[in-house]
């Protein structure tokens, strides 16, 4: 008895549902953190103009900017990555960076060791659209703000995502949740203990409903765990091999191949007419087209004359002054048309 009362108090409902909330929303927070630099290749193709083999550099060396400190970052954090990765040497070979960008790199970390220098690839990013614009490849102040923006945006993101792993979930706070869950199932192995009175001889040995709070606490709690670090190699964790090589790919693709190409304008098949191509189970599942819910309302003619009695009573009251009895007729007029009106109505 004394350990079913000590079992009840323990809020285990409220800090395993606590605990496992703020890691889901960690956990997804810091996907959305993770960059995606389709918008600023996007923007580099539009603004950065020049079908020349100069402005063809000036675009690919920009989104390889900003997939080298993206690349930096998630080196540091993720143990897939790394082992991809495991010395610059192996960016170098990969193309992500050049003999001269890795010396200067190494010069500048060697100088100021205590700064994470993640951003300076994203810095040369910066300078490189600078020289764009001087360069006349930029065409007004106000695209060269938007693809500076891009850059920036870039560059917050990272370093959010640096700082997530920075500062990750107190370790303390991960041990009193697991302390907390296992010491209410031992108590639970006392305290859900049927007592050998009259009452209870012909219960059910098996505790089903202790065997289904095991399965969802501890369920839940290793699900939490494996949420805590979504940079590792476990199968539930972020391909960020894939993002990484995904990336490089696209940007390429669009600031360098699909640069100013768009295929022949034409009419598609069906265009023209404005629909598509109706296979038999659309057909099938075709519904009515959508009519506003008073369109196809008819008003009585005898309502309809409401306007053109108050246009002319105020026709008259513009011309000259109407006698009393005239207004005490109209009122009265239109009073009895909107009783009328709303017998209809509510017949309808």
């Amino acid at each position: 008895m004394l350990f079913m009362r000590g079992n009840e108090l323990i809020p285990i409902t409220f800090v395993l549902s606590f605990f496992v909330n703020q890691v889901a929303k960690r956990w997804w927070e810091i996907f959305l953190t993770i960059a995606w630099p389709d918008r600023a290749a996007s923007f580099f193709s539009l603004y950065i103009k020049g079908a020349d083999e100069r402005g063809r550099m000036i675009r690919r060396t920009l989104v390889r900017y900003i997939n080298l400190s993206t690349l930096f970052v998630l080196r540091d954090i993720s143990t897939a990555v790394k082992k991809r990765f495991p010395t610059m040497e192996h960016l170098v070979h990969s193309g992500f960076i050049t003999e001269t960008e890795l010396s200067i790199f190494n010069e500048k970390v060697a100088t100021y060791d205590s700064v994470y220098m993640f951003w300076l690839p994203l810095q040369w990013a910066c300078n490189l659209v600078t020289k764009a614009k001087k360069e006349e490849r930029i065409e007004s102040d106000l695209q060269y703000k938007a693809v500076m923006n891009e850059i920036l945006a870039v560059r917050g993101k990272i370093g959010m995502l640096s700082m997530l792993d920075w500062v990750p979930v107190p370790l303390v706070y991960t041990q009193v949740v697991t302390i907390a869950v296992y010491s209410f199932f031992c108590l639970c192995l006392l305290s859900r203990q049927f007592s050998l009175d009259a009452g209870n001889l012909e219960c059910i040995n098996v505790p089903f409903f202790v065997i289904l709070e095991f399965i969802f606490y501890i369920g839940l709690l290793k699900v939490a765990q494996v949420l805590l670090n979504p940079f590792g190699e476990d199968d539930d964790d972020f391909e960020l091999n894939y993002i990484i090589d995904r990336n490089m790919q696209l940007c390429y693709l669009i600031v360098d191949e699909y640069h100013g190409r768009v295929p022949p304008v034409g009419i598609a098949a069906g265009e023209a007419r404005g629909d598509g191509v109706v296979t038999q189970r659309k057909a099938s599942h075709r519904r009515t087209p959508f009519k506003p819910s008073t369109s196809e309302l008819q008003i009585p003619l005898r309502l309809q004359a409401v306007v053109e009695q108050c246009v002319s009573m105020h026709k008259r009251m513009d011309g000259e002054r109407p006698r009393m009895a005239d207004v005490v007729s109209q009122v009265i007029r239109l009073r009895q048309i909107q009783q009328d009106s709303v017998k209809d109505n509510g017949s309808v």
